[in-house]
């Protein structure tokens, strides 16, 4: 993986200047991402694509997505 440095300019999140933190200050920040691998998740929606990436900030287990449980809709319609 290649690792860009930035030349100019600064990075904001949530009011909060980012850019020359680690990686692990940055996703404690609240920004995770996942790998561009289209072909894994070609068969699935858009918005669901972003819940993946999500996942980690969600409180559902994975059994509930899988059921489709209330409380896992509930969570995801509530995501940011």
């Amino acid at each position: 993986m290649q690792n860009i440095q930035q030349t100019s300019g600064q990075v904001w999140f949530g009011g909060e200047r980012i850019d020359g933190l680690t990686p692990d200050r940055v996703a404690a920040a609240g920004i995770s991402r996942t790998y561009q691998n289209i072909r894994l998740f070609r068969n699935i929606t858009a918005i669901e694509n972003l819940l993946v990436g999500m996942h980690l900030h969600l409180k559902s287990h994975w059994w509930g997505a899988l059921f489709n449980t209330p409380h896992t809709k509930r969570d995801e319609a509530q995501a940011p």
